[in-house]
């Protein structure tokens, strides 16, 4: 075809070949009708098919431009911002005098006054903005940029030369044609839905509260509504400019599609439960095991969305119960992705290996279940090569680059199971690059599940607390917050709480359940003593008192984890304890080591660790020492006679514990020492860390009686909760001292008009 004869048509994209004749061509209308219809598709799982189509149809309206047309066909080579257009017009038509007349007949007004929100996303398409105009950076003086960038001379005329005539003429019977209604009622569908959305976001907002709490919380979940917006606009852009050029063609993963995986992984995860459950009478933990999940399993079935916890003590199989529930609870009620998300590499890596161990047995389509499981974190994926640079201001640049996907599976998780990091997955969450931004709307009609979730720092709780609350009740995710013991996350004394389900426990209280009951006895495995004396001043250690210990202990025990706080002083105990063990294998652990590293040092001991368990010889064992960093304590499958712990938060030492005879195969049990090490100085540069160890001290001291008895972990943890947790609620907005603000505060009122860098 000579393309260089259809001029008349406007184009959006273009392609040429290397000696510069034009090859293919996708046409504007073509574009703005495949992006909306796209959204839409993304937008009616949360009730915004109209709003979502509307955003796709009008987001690339300044390609009508003949300034555009002439740029894109090589005439000239100067930027051209196509994508203020759109908003422009949609700024026209809704207030017009007849139109508005409409919106508040149909009971819309604060919807339409909310019509910023909807130019924003539509000019921030190809790369986010500060809405604080130019030179406004003054206390009370709050312009909009939104303005700034819909007020230029060329773009009004081009709109009534240009842009209206391409929407009547072409646009308008295009849409007319595919949803049986013109553009001022999809306006109006659109602001319906709108409304709908902000009354779901009061729904939300507690009565109880102050004036100014309710005020940021609204802010809040309204910047999370522009950013959901943006994230359908742009992966459904990104998608359409990815389809048109046979070279860049992508097949992602539609709902049917999802719907058979999962119910694929459904056979195979209740196959394995049916195993498991068959041979668990044999042993009473393993029988515990089964019950919970089973458990875990009817509220599944139940619960379509919402926030619960789900709390199982360590060892109780978390990840395998955990993806029972996500794969039933997605496969009941046919909804979206399945997301597990931990803190630590080595629990990510170490789930994701067992997840795919159990859904590798399914065969879909010729492809293996394992296939459809995506891993993302720092050691599978180079975050500087996600997507494109955003550097350059230049529109056209940016549509070019935008669409060619580098990694379209990872970039925008089209994957049925994502298995990730919480700095990911608070990445996908909160920050700005556009494939950050993408895969926010695959968080739609999901199944969330959050690892170890006491781990999350403190500041942070606000601002992820307002997230989930948006997360679950406006995009229908269904999310479970996991571990063995949780901080009050809905206390009443926190201003932005997570508002639980109705069934906020996944795992009934032993009350509920009645002669059914739960015997947590078996989770019972070991004793935690301070390894120092707390009555004595003095209560660091030495290294050499920390090898006296091992010394002693291991005149009974086989294995010993230590944990400690700093990268330092497990390198100084490491080269110490090889001089003082020489006939033991001494294993090193610390981040420093590469990923691969790691991980086949944690395979190859946790066989060790079996063999000592199962070993039939009378012959002696040989001694197993592991000095190691936190990144081991939670989540990580191992099973040792002794566990060391630096003194930390109780929460931490209560996952450590769960490391230590963990299939309870010791008939005595195993033994946990809690050490106060001179050497692991947390003094600076992990102050957090240096404050949840000096409350744990206190409350140690409290429990100390001269008897020498087992601490009660129970009762440490939850005053350590209460004390750290509760009393450091003025901490979790988040500070930014540098800007004298907070991330509460910039994503809500940002009363002091704070600019973006």
């Amino acid at each position: 075809m000579n393309y260089e004869n259809h001029m008349e048509i406007k184009l959006a994209h273009l392609e040429r070949d290397e000696s510069g004749e034009i090859i293919a061509i996708q046409s504007l209308i073509d574009h703005l009708m495949n992006t909306a219809k796209y959204a839409a598709e993304i937008g009616k799982d949360i009730d915004c098919y109209y709003l979502s189509f509307l955003l796709g149809i009008s987001h690339d309206k300044g390609k009508a431009k003949g300034n555009f047309q002439r740029r894109i066909m090589g005439l000239h080579n100067k930027s051209v911002n196509h994508s203020s257009a759109g908003a422009i017009y949609l700024r026209h038509k809704i207030e017009n005098i007849k139109l508005w007349g409409e919106i508040e007949k149909r009971g819309l007004r604060e919807a339409g006054l909310r019509r910023e929100i909807l130019f924003y996303v539509i000019t921030a398409h190809h790369g986010l903005y500060d809405t604080i105009g130019q030179g406004q950076n003054i206390l009370g003086n709050f312009v909009s940029r939104i303005n700034d960038r819909m007020g230029s001379e060329e773009d009004k005329i081009a709109l009534e030369e240009e842009i209206i005539p391409f929407v009547e003429n072409e646009l308008e019977p295009a849409i007319n044609k595919e949803l049986g209604i013109s553009f001022d009622e999809l306006i109006l569908r659109a602001l319906e839905e709108l409304n709908n959305i902000t009354m779901k976001i009061e729904d939300l907002i507690s009565d109880d509260k102050e004036a100014y709490v309710k005020k940021r919380e609204r802010k809040v979940y309204e910047g999370f509504l522009t950013r959901l917006l943006l994230s359908i606009l742009k992966i459904a852009d990104c998608f359409d400019s990815a389809q048109w050029s046979e070279k860049n063609k992508i097949t992602p993963l539609t709902k049917n599609d999802l719907s058979d995986i999962f119910t694929a992984y459904h056979h195979a995860t209740e196959n394995r439960a049916a195993n498991f459950s068959e041979n668990a009478d044999s042993n009473s933990l393993n029988k515990v095991r089964t019950q919970l999940s089973d458990l875990a399993q009817e509220h599944a079935l139940e619960q379509s969305f919402g926030i619960s916890q789900f709390e199982m003590p360590t060892g109780a199989g978390k990840t395998e119960t955990g993806l029972r529930y996500g794969v039933n609870n997605i496969n009941k009620f046919k909804k979206g992705r399945l997301i597990y998300t931990a803190p630590f590499l080595s629990v990510v890596e170490q789930s994701a290996q067992s997840i795919k161990d159990v859904v590798a047995s399914e065969n879909i389509k010729n492809i293996s279940g394992d296939e459809f499981v995506l891993e993302h974190h720092s050691n599978v994926i180079n975050d500087e090569d996600e997507h494109y640079s955003e550097e350059t201001e230049d529109e056209t640049e940016i549509d070019q680059k935008l669409y060619l996907p580098r990694s379209y599976i990872t970039d925008y998780w089209d994957a049925a199971i994502i298995v990730t990091t919480m700095v990911q997955f608070y990445n996908t969450l909160f920050a700005g690059k556009s494939a950050n931004i993408c895969r926010f709307c695959k968080l739609i009609d999901s199944t969330i599940i959050l690892d170890e979730i006491q781990s999350l720092p403190v500041k942070h709780i606000y601002c992820f607390n307002l997230m989930l609350n948006f997360l679950s009740y406006i995009m229908k995710a269904n999310i479970l917050l996991c571990s063995a013991t949780q901080p009050p996350f809905d206390h009443k004394r926190l201003d932005y709480p997570i508002k639980f389900s109705k069934e906020k426990q996944v795992i009934p209280s032993n009350e509920n359940l009645g002669e059914n009951a739960i015997d947590y006895s078996v989770f019972e495995r070991s004793q935690v003593f301070p390894a120092w004396i707390p009555e004595q001043n003095c209560e660091y250690m030495e290294l050499t008192d920390v090898l006296e210990l091992l010394s002693e202990q291991m005149k009974w025990a086989n294995s010993v984890l230590c944990i400690l706080n700093t990268r330092a002083a497990v390198k100084a105990l490491f080269e110490k304890t090889q001089d003082y063990f020489p006939g033991a294998k001494v294993v090193y652990l610390t981040t420093n080591l590469c990923a691969a590293h790691r991980l086949d040092s944690i395979q190859k001991m946790r066989q060790e660790l079996k063999d000592m368990r199962t070993e039939s010889s009378p012959k002696q064992p040989r001694k197993l020492i592991c000095i190691t960093t936190s990144l081991i304590e939670a989540g990580v499958d191992v099973d040792f006679d002794i566990v060391l712990r630096s003194v930390t938060g109780a929460d931490s030492i209560e996952q450590a514990r769960g490391r230590c005879n963990r299939e309870g195969l010791l008939k005595e049990g195993g033994k946990v020492f809690i050490l106060c090490l001179k050497e692991d100085n947390t003094d600076v540069g992990l102050k957090d860390i240096n404050e949840r160890g000096k409350i744990t001290t206190a409350f140690i001291k409290k429990q100390v009686q001269e008897d020498n008895k087992p601490l009660d972990m129970k009762k440490l943890t939850n005053d350590f909760y209460q004390k750290y947790f509760l009393e450091n609620a003025k901490n979790m907005i988040g500070k930014i001292p540098s800007l004298k603000s907070s991330a509460l505060e910039l994503l809500s009122t940002n009363d002091s008009k704070v600019k973006a860098a």
